[in-house]
Parts: structure tokens; sequence; C-alpha cells
């Protein structure tokens, strides 16, 4: 009779306190790694904002070049036919905020929200948006100012931009900012944690606050506050300067 015998190997294995060492390191580089992607989304978020925000700048300087005129706000709380176009006669209505008007821009909906996925604030100088607005600068002595987007003048629709020591970024007197642009960061609009002057950049009209982020408790901060003038937003986005110097003849 024929045996056959049968040679056993020992195969490789983890012991317990192996495991437990692996698992260990796993941890460690887990609780190193966590912080910085996290830090990596913040910052991806924050600069999709930031990339937004400047499109929609051009955008709205390409309007007023092609229409003479700035649009309206959009109604947040528009029916799906008619969000992101531009409410008619927001000056009649006083609606000075709202949404970016992105169908009207001729911009993807995505780009009127920030990289948090929130609908970022349009608030727009009021006068800037008349329909009486025909050209961009005098071409003669007989059109009237009221049709001239660049000789529009400080009124009862200006908007004010103040800095952290609550004072007026712009002189008014020399030029007039033509709107804001508001991301309002990660947290929105919650008033729960909004300090005084993000709940002011989520209620007010006309008013708004520019000035570095803080995450104190008692001042939160974390909106991403854009603004220009009129003057600027056609010299630096339109490159039709309102005022341009004479040459000689």
């Amino acid at each position: 009779m024929l045996h056959f015998s049968r040679t056993k190997h020992s195969l490789p294995g983890f012991t317990l306190i192996e495991i437990a060492i692996v698992m260990c390191i796993m941890g460690v580089l887990s609780g190193l790694g966590l912080p910085l992607l996290n830090q990596y989304i913040k910052q991806k978020r924050a600069q999709m904002s930031e990339d937004h925000l400047e499109k929609v700048m051009h955008s709205l300087a390409t309007f007023v070049v092609i229409h003479k005129r700035l649009p309206c706000p959009a109604d947040p709380a528009a029916s799906p036919s008619e969000k992101g176009i531009e409410q008619e006669s927001c000056s009649y209505k006083k609606a000075f905020r709202g949404i970016i008007p992105y169908r009207s821009l001729g911009i993807p909906e995505k780009i009127a929200k920030d990289g948090y996925h929130n609908w970022m604030t349009y608030a727009v100088n009021l006068d800037l948006t008349s329909l009486e607005l025909k050209h961009l600068s005098t071409p003669d002595d007989t059109v009237p100012p009221t049709a001239v987007f660049c000789e529009v003048k400080k009124g009862d629709n200006e908007l004010n931009v103040k800095n952290s020591d609550h004072v007026s970024v712009v002189d008014s007197s020399s030029d007039i900012i033509a709107f804001v642009l508001i991301s309002h960061g990660q947290s929105g609009k919650q008033p729960s944690i909004s300090g005084p002057d993000k709940t002011n950049n989520a209620t007010s009209d006309q008013t708004f606050i520019d000035k570095p982020i803080s995450l104190s408790k008692e001042d939160y901060f974390d909106d991403v506050v854009k603004w220009v003038t009129r003057d600027n937003l056609m010299a630096f986005y339109g490159r039709t300067p309102c005022h341009r110097e004479k040459t000689a003849s």
C-alpha cells in the first residue's frame, strides 16, 4: 500500500500586534492628511468664488457696452421660467438687490453661484439701470445728461460700501459705485453665526461692509465683497473710459 505524505508549509501572516501597529500608522497618516485635504478644498472653493465674481464683473461691463445701462437684479424667488432674468422696472420697485441675472447676461447658472453653490448677491445703483439711458458718453450738446450712462450723478439710489472702520471707500462726489457683488461664504446667510457686519450684508439694500475675513464668534465674517465704481467699470472692464482725454487738433 502506498502512502502519500503531505508537507505542511507555514504561510506568512500578520500577528495582532503587527496589525495594531499598521492601524496606528494609518490613523496617524489620516490625522495628518485630512486637515490638509480640508484646507485644499476650502482654497479651491474660495478660488472658484473669486473666478465667478470676476466673470460676472466682465459680463456686466459687456452688458453696459451693448445696452448702455446695467441690468436689474433677478428675483431669487422667481418661478423656474423667470429665474435668472432681470426684474422689470427695478427702479420703480426699489429692488436694489437680488441674485445675478445670469440669463440676461448670457452666462451659465453655476457662474451666478459661488464655490459653495450658494447664490451670490447682486446690488445695483438703480439710476444706472434706467431705460432712458441711451448713450455711454455724451455724443453732443443736444443729448440730455439723463440719457448718458457716464453722466449719472449721486442721488437717492447711491450704493455705499464701508471698510472695517465703517468709513466709506469711495468719494461719491467724483464717482459712484455701480454695483456690489457678494459671495456670502461657506456659512451663506445664516444669521445664527453671523457677526453684525455679515448680517448687514445679508439684509441691507444700499450699504455694505467690505473687510477681511474674521472667524471670531463675536464678529464672524466670511463674505467676499466685490464692488466697482461706474468710471472704473467702463475703463477697466468695459475698456471704454467715461472720460477720454481730448486730443490736440
